[in-house]
């Protein structure tokens, strides 16, 4: 008996444009909001902190409709095309995730302790308040690590002192790791770590690869 395999249906090029398109579209609004986020940094009296709350609902909800039409995209894309295609899925990762952290930093403007940090001044007409914050410094220089193990010690002691132990949200925290890691360290924070908002299982796993690293270097051969 012979089994003939239907042949597969060739790409409408105008569908593959389409779903492209609607995909930029997602793209497009996650843009928006970064501009406005971009904005409201250098004038944060003119955001709320439910503003921001409605940014980062629509930001999870961007993101997975974005995952969803690239999908669809790939389903119907020419296989050497796919890893170009997959290319623009890590460029969009990025723009979320720098937007996802704006918010967060914005919000942490709304959530310093009022003592010292937040001033608030009554507008001219003597109604609206103008909320300004003064953010609190870091008592010395974020260091840096370049993942070289004799420098790992250093580094985790000063991090810790100085990131790990504030009251930073976890999401701020894996911002300045991400900014410390640098030459052979650098790209360790994925943007799906960053998407999964969790510093202390971040920290922990890449504790324990230089750590582990350490013991194979100082072990006696």
């Amino acid at each position: 008996m012979v089994i003939h395999t239907p042949k597969k249906q060739p790409v409408d090029p105008d569908e593959v444009k389409s779903l492209i398109h609607q995909r930029g579209q997602v793209k497009g609004k996650v843009t928006r909001i970064k501009s406005a986020l971009d904005e409201a940094k250098k004038n944060p009296q003119r955001i709320t902190k439910a503003t921001l709350k409605v940014y980062e609902k629509k930001l999870k909800a961007h993101y997975q409709e974005y995952v969803l039409r690239h999908r669809e995209v790939i389903e119907v894309v020419a296989n050497d095309k796919k890893e170009e295609q997959d290319d623009v899925l890590d460029v969009f990762d990025q723009l979320h995730t720098e937007t996802l952290v704006l918010v967060e930093e914005l919000m942490e403007l709304f959530n310093q302790p009022v003592a010292g940090q937040a001033l608030i001044q009554v507008g001219a007409n003597g109604v609206a308040p103008q909320v300004i914050v003064q953010q609190q410094p870091f008592r010395a220089p974020i260091p840096s690590f370049d993942g070289q193990t004799e420098n790992w010690p250093k580094f985790k002691a000063m991090f810790e002192d100085l990131v790990g132990r504030t009251r930073d949200s976890d999401a701020m925290k894996l911002h300045h790791l991400d900014k410390a890691l640098v030459g052979d360290a650098a790209g360790l924070i994925t943007a799906k770590m960053i998407q999964d908002n969790n510093y202390e299982q971040v920290w922990k796993e890449i504790s324990e690869q230089f750590e582990n690293q350490r013991v194979i270097v100082d072990t006696p051969k």
